[in-house]
């Protein structure tokens, strides 16, 4: 697994929105989808990203979450984090562990 978005700022955002929905649309169009934010700092930092992200991805198929309990109804997973928080060794444990392998797409990591 790798990181399928890496920045410095949420808030500075709006060049990638388009193209970063664009690829959610051609790959993942009939899938449903949950960005799960491991802790609260990440949620609040990412709540305008993914509100000006769901705006431009044009469905509902897309819903934030933090408890993975909340992601059992969908599709695909992408994990939000800051660095620091965990190491790609410890992403891809915790993936193993839940058994999350088919459902994780990847991350998006705030630097």
């Amino acid at each position: 697994y790798e990181p399928i978005l890496m920045f410095k700022n949420f808030e500075n955002m709006k060049n990638i929105i388009i193209p970063f929905s664009n690829k959610l649309k051609k790959d993942y169009l009939n899938n449903t989808i949950a960005f799960l934010s491991i802790n609260l700092k990440t949620k609040n930092k990412f709540k305008l990203f993914f509100k000006e992200l769901k705006e431009n991805y044009d469905f509902d198929k897309l819903v934030s979450v933090n408890n993975i309990k909340d992601t059992n109804d969908f599709d695909k997973i992408i994990i939000v984090l800051n660095s620091g928080e965990n190491s790609r060794k410890e992403l891809i444990e915790l993936i193993r562990i839940l058994s999350l392998e088919d459902k994780v797409i990847g991350w998006i990591f705030n630097q």
